[in-house]
């Protein structure tokens, strides 16, 4: 059976006219009962999804489906070295085991930041180590013909903007809502929204 896990940075609602409905309507498409978590920055996810894998809650190998305003595979230098150690909400994909996935599918929005070069280098980088790379506009979960194993969320406070940076509370509440989640990230009050440090995350206690 064909799996996949779905990465979602909230920075893929700008533009959107209704954040809100738009995470709504990409929920329905998710099941509830997976194991699920909202980390601030992207790369946030990876220690979760490794003990996810560990233990067994998440079989791999999957493939991955990552909405996002980018794609996460920055190249231009350290600490980007796609062969390196530091890790960054820029260049967390070339971070994730190659073992784990066989193929990637960027959905970006309209506001996309797309770095041909970093994203062509990527898609080498991929392809060399037989992953296949996919990019769209639209998402297509309800054409998914996958079973969708896990969903990682992130805030990215820094990228966010126009609604989905005034309304980010709420979203994340949807999202907290549709997974039953008990701990989510929170914004500090009176600290720079904008800011990393303005924000606060604990993990899910996960109901398996």
């Amino acid at each position: 059976m064909t799996r996949t896990l779905i990465s979602v940075d909230l920075d893929w609602l700008n533009g959107s006219e209704c954040p809100g409905n738009t995470i709504k309507k990409l929920l329905r498409h998710i099941p509830k009962n997976i194991p699920a978590i909202i980390t601030i920055e992207h790369h946030g996810f990876l220690p979760h999804l490794r003990r996810w894998i560990k233990s067994g809650k998440v079989p791999t190998p999957f493939n991955v489906i990552n909405l996002d305003e980018h794609h996460d595979y920055y190249h231009h230098g350290p600490p980007y070295d796609p062969d390196g150690t530091a890790i960054n909400c820029g260049n967390w994909g070339y971070r994730l085991p190659t073992e784990w996935y066989r193929r990637l599918t960027w959905v970006h929005n309209s506001s996309f930041q797309n770095i041909e070069n970093d994203w062509n280098l990527a898609q080498r980088w991929l392809r060399e180590r037989n992953i296949a790379t996919s990019t769209r506009g639209r998402h297509r979960l309800s054409q998914l013909r996958s079973k969708i194993v896990a969903a990682v969320f992130c805030v990215s406070p820094e990228y966010l903007e126009g609604k989905t940076f005034r309304h980010i509370t709420h979203i994340i509440e949807i999202v907290a809502h549709h997974f039953n989640m008990k701990r989510v990230p929170t914004k500090i009050s009176n600290v720079n929204a904008t800011s990393v440090d303005g924000w606060r995350i604990a993990p899910r206690p996960m109901k398996m």
